[in-house]
């Protein structure tokens, strides 16, 4: 959708999407591994989603590189559907440095966005991208594929999602 159609439409849910105590799980993300996020239960009744990132680096990384956002949809409410090996990752936010189990969760996941960078350190990167029809159980999964850690300091990562649903839209 495009940045001048979401004003048509109307504001169905906001949160915050947290990986940890609010972003923690975030700070320091190694070079491959993963994050995910808690659930997010708020958005059934969005038309698509919006979600906001303030991600920084650390060390400098090499220029192109990217880190990759992913979503899983489940539709009960309760627990999502990632499967690392024979384990479900359950309902919490949780950390993943094991490189095989985040290529085998990948490929059960939606990449939704890709984050390019330049060779600069401590750079802070900010987007948003759309998913469309979000439902109501969703799960975000974040995966470094930098070859440097983004920044470990006091979290200064920030993920923000708000829902849009057609206007006129009983909430």
């Amino acid at each position: 959708m495009a940045t001048s159609e979401a004003w048509k439409k109307r504001l169905v849910a906001i949160a915050d999407v947290t990986f940890g105590t609010a972003w923690a799980n975030l700070d320091g993300l190694g070079i491959g591994a993963a994050a995910w996020s808690a659930n997010i239960t708020t958005l059934e009744k969005a038309e698509f989603a919006r979600f906001f990132y303030q991600i920084k680096t650390g060390t400098a990384p090499t220029a192109n590189k990217a880190f990759d956002f992913w979503i899983s949809q489940a539709d009960d409410d309760a627990t999502n559907e990632i499967r690392a090996g024979s384990e479900l990752i359950g309902t919490a936010s949780g950390t993943s440095t094991v490189t095989a189990d985040n290529d085998r969760v990948e490929m059960q996941l939606h990449n939704v966005h890709s984050q390019r960078v330049d060779a600069s350190a401590n750079k802070v990167y900010t987007g948003y991208f759309d998913v469309p029809d979000p439902g109501s159980d969703l799960t975000l999964w974040i995966r470094n594929n930098l070859d440097q850690a983004f920044n470990g300091t006091a979290s200064p990562h920030r993920i923000h999602v708000i829902g849009y649903g057609p206007q006129g839209q009983a909430t």
